[in-house]
């Protein structure tokens, strides 16, 4: 094993490790209010049935949460926001560079209208209710409609990191995948003989990666590296000037790296 995995597969147990003193609050808010998304969590972590709802206040509740966000703040099929010139830009020039910058705006609406946006992102703000919700943005498979792919990111399957500061830069994501639609996620990647070989006895095979986004202050760029925990292999690693993620949550704790949406403010 290499010193870059070790070292990422310690960190993985650390947030692993700090994650795991939400977990139960966390079950308790989905298991009464987002019945439907738990569905997936019982499958992935084989949690406990889901008890009898006998007040649909919060499952209600939640739905309308989320509706009213979208609605308020990126409302499908609408211009939410504009692109206009930074303050560093002298203001004798801002008046002919705007146009551009309408240009601009007005090809990531199309492109935002075309991708699949409006329905993950209406995942993602049930899944704030409760604590955190997630957004992976990709690069969409060719032959999409859009350039733009969104993936709401199941609570189950991605860990931040602790950090000084309020935003969560680094973020590690552990989920199972068929090893013959790798490829078609991450093209880039590249399979070891073990794998292929895996795929030739059974082409449903299954596996568990890690992808883990980690942020360096001195390079000021994200390293994003795809691993199997189970052998040790780099499949892939590339470096971008952004991360791909976005969290977001609507109220922390000082040194929390989850949110405590209002669902989880709600428990005793």
């Amino acid at each position: 094993m290499s010193q870059k995995i070790e070292e990422l597969k310690n960190r993985l147990k650390v947030a692993k490790a700090d994650r795991k003193q939400y977990d139960n609050y966390i079950d308790t808010g989905y298991k009464f209010s987002i019945p439907q998304r738990r569905i997936y969590l019982e499958a992935q972590n084989k949690l406990a049935p889901n008890p009898e709802i006998y007040d649909d206040t919060a499952v209600i509740g939640v739905q309308r949460f989320a509706s009213k966000l979208q609605s308020m703040l990126v409302p499908s099929q609408q211009e939410w926001m504009k692109l206009e010139p930074g303050s560093d830009v002298p203001k004798e020039e801002r008046d002919g560079m705007q146009e551009k910058y309408d240009d601009q705006t007005e090809i990531f609406f199309k492109e935002l209208a075309h991708s699949n946006f409006d329905t993950q992102i209406a995942e993602s703000f049930q899944d704030l209710s409760v604590s955190t919700g997630a957004l992976l943005v990709n690069p969409a498979p060719i032959g999409s409609h859009s350039n733009i792919h969104f993936q709401a990111v199941p609570i189950n399957e991605f860990y931040p990191e602790k950090a000084p500061g309020e935003s969560l830069k680094n973020i590690f994501r552990e989920h199972r995948i068929r090893i013959s639609r790798i490829k078609a996620f991450y093209p880039t990647a590249t399979l070891s003989s073990a794998h292929e070989k895996a795929v030739e006895q059974d082409p449903l095979a299954e596996i568990t990666l890690v992808e883990s986004t980690i942020y360096s202050v001195l390079e000021d760029q994200y390293t994003i590296t795809l691993f199997d925990p189970a052998t040790n292999f780099e499949l892939m690693e590339r470096k971008e000037a952004t991360s791909p993620w976005i969290v977001f949550r609507e109220h922390v704790v000082s040194g929390a790296s989850m949110g405590f949406g209002r669902i989880m403010r709600l428990l005793p």
